[in-house]
């Protein structure tokens, strides 16, 4: 037969019951609330198609992996632009430092060459204006001392190549245009020969006719000296 539970015990154990329960009461709306949040995070995480989860989670880290790969391929573009713009830099420096030398080189030779006479201290002239219109640079030089003794002897103001029937104001003015006029006179007259833009028969012919032999041969000799 078993033992019927005393007033006291029964009673005990009720009040523990409902304390229990009261104690419990204010977790039930978290508890809900975490429950509904826990569905609509599996539903936000259920892709188009029926996508899981772990396949969203892959998609996402792909798509981190696309955009670092992006940013790296752009810092990459970036290194090697600079890297192209610095090269180009460089070389064009060099190339403005080799025409320097070339001028200085070639103004030193024509000023040896033209030391005493009128025409002294024009070498960079000369050079300058031959190496713009791609002009042998001692052409002008070699012409005037045949023509002119280096212009000691000019037939018109500042004329030291017997050219062109004119004259100038200043030697500056006179050998730019007898410089380019060389290389002007070769560019448009190729067909019947042309001055030239350095010597040769042909231009020596066109130059001075009747005496192109014996020209071309000067001229030839005095370019030798500079």
């Amino acid at each position: 037969m078993a033992a019927t539970p005393s007033p006291r015990k029964s009673l005990s154990r009720v009040l523990l019951a409902g304390a229990l329960a009261l104690s419990l009461a204010p977790l039930g709306p978290l508890v809900q609330a975490q429950a509904t949040q826990g569905s609509r995070d599996s539903q936000a995480t259920q892709g188009e198609g029926g996508a899981t989860a772990d396949e969203v989670a892959s998609s996402g880290a792909l798509q981190v992996v696309d955009v670092a790969g992006d940013l790296a391929q752009g810092a990459r573009d970036a290194y090697f632009a600079k890297v192209e713009a610095r090269r180009e830099r460089d070389e064009a420096a060099a190339a403005e430092h080799e025409k320097d030398e070339e001028l200085a080189t070639w103004t030193a030779r024509i000023d040896a060459y033209l030391a005493g006479s009128p025409l002294e201290g024009y070498g960079e002239t000369f050079a300058r204006s031959a190496l713009a219109a791609g002009v042998d640079p001692r052409l002008s030089p070699a012409i005037a001392e045949v023509e002119s003794g280096k212009g000691s002897v000019c037939y018109a103001s500042h004329n030291a190549w017997g050219w062109g029937g004119i004259g100038w104001s200043d030697w500056e003015s006179a050998i730019r245009a007898h410089v380019s006029g060389m290389a002007a006179s070769y560019s448009s007259a190729m067909a019947e020969g042309g001055y030239g833009l350095t010597a040769s028969r042909p231009m020596a012919a066109r130059y001075c006719g009747a005496s192109a032999d014996a020209w071309y041969q000067q001229v030839s000799a005095a370019m030798e000296r500079i």
